[in-house]
């Protein structure tokens, strides 16, 4: 699937921030101007606007029910995949028919960026298009939202952190039309405080792959664990997170401590820091997630000359799709 869905976010596309821009100013405004109440920052940011569609369906967290999943009767799921497959598929029609009917009158403006459309610019396969849109809406389900309101939580308890980035973005033309995914993307600071606040909060902090068939693991057996293992089919294997990212021997002993600055002196493999996964199942939105994120963290810092904590409480995950914090991102915003 990954194939498909990677032309979508190509740098070609993803560049443009236009739309993602005007959901921001959308968000500041409601942002309480006194510089005296408290806003709890993450709600506000679950609305921004995203390019990608998302399904609002209500769920049950996969994660909780797996050891049950073979007592639901087959007709419920049946049922509902129906309903989530019908639904999508009146747009996937609708994407389709307006590509035809663009290639039929030789139209040069070749529809919108959008993820369905780019996907049936690839292909006339509904079911293909479908499955990837059911993909692509599930990998996108709170995840920018959640590690820009991580970010300014973490931010808001360190000033001497928020007054560096303040001092870093006060020269960035935001407002500029062109290059500005190329100006974030240079932004190390920005970047090492984003790649933090992925370690200590990863918003996928444990994620799991069942074997499909009779396979080997290549370490995991033996008696120090560094020999091959037999993984039989069915065997569900989990990968966290969250444990990975407090290596000692990789990020230092301060691992509980929101510190940016270690990104200068470490450089974790492939393997040892995974905020959106790895090899070729890696997820294929990560620069425009990080390019989103990037940008509303340096607009709250050109707005605001202060952010500062009013909740006492430590992070505490509530973990659904994404793993956020349960008591949000309450916060008190200091306009310049």
């Amino acid at each position: 699937m990954g194939a498909l869905l990677r032309p979508t976010f190509s740098k070609s596309n993803i560049s443009d921030l236009s739309i993602y821009k005007a959901a921001v100013e959308r968000f500041l405004k409601c942002i309480p101007s006194d510089g005296r109440t408290t806003v709890d920052l993450q709600p506000l940011l679950s609305n921004l606007v995203s390019a990608v569609p998302k399904l609002r369906t209500k769920r049950v967290d996969n994660d909780e029910i797996s050891p049950f999943k073979y007592l639901i009767p087959k007709s419920l799921t049946t049922t509902a995949h129906k309903q989530v497959h019908d639904y999508i598929d009146l747009f996937v029609d609708k994407a389709l028919e307006k590509l035809q009917e663009e290639s039929t009158s030789n139209s040069h403006t070749l529809m919108q960026k959008s993820l369905l459309e780019g996907l049936a610019k690839q292909t006339n396969d509904r079911i293909e298009i479908r499955q990837n849109v059911i993909q692509g809406m599930l990998a996108a389900q709170g995840t920018t939202y959640v590690l820009i309101s991580n970010t300014l939580f973490l931010l808001s308890r360190n000033p001497s952190l928020y007054k560096r980035l303040r001092d870093e973005v006060q020269d960035l033309d935001l407002e500029a039309t062109t290059h500005l995914f190329d100006v974030l993307r240079d932004q190390d600071f920005i970047h090492n405080i984003l790649r933090e606040s992925l370690r200590l909060y990863p918003i996928f902090p444990n994620m799991n792959h069942i074997a499909l068939r009779h396979t080997t693991l290549p370490r995991g057996g033996g008696s120090d664990g560094q020999s091959p293992i037999f993984t039989p089919r069915g065997t569900t294997m989990y990968v966290n997170q969250y444990a990975l990212h407090r290596d000692r021997t990789v990020f230092g002993d301060d691992i509980e401590s929101f510190n940016p600055d270690r990104w200068k002196s470490i450089k974790p493999s492939s393997w040892e820091y995974i905020p959106f996964g790895g090899g070729p199942r890696a997820c294929v939105g990560q620069q425009k997630a990080l390019a989103e994120a990037a940008y509303t963290v340096a607009k709250m810092a050109q707005v605001y000359q202060g952010l500062e904590s009013r909740d006492g409480r430590e992070w505490e995950g509530e973990w659904k799709l994404t793993a956020k914090n349960v008591n949000g991102c309450k916060v008190l915003c200091i306009p310049a």
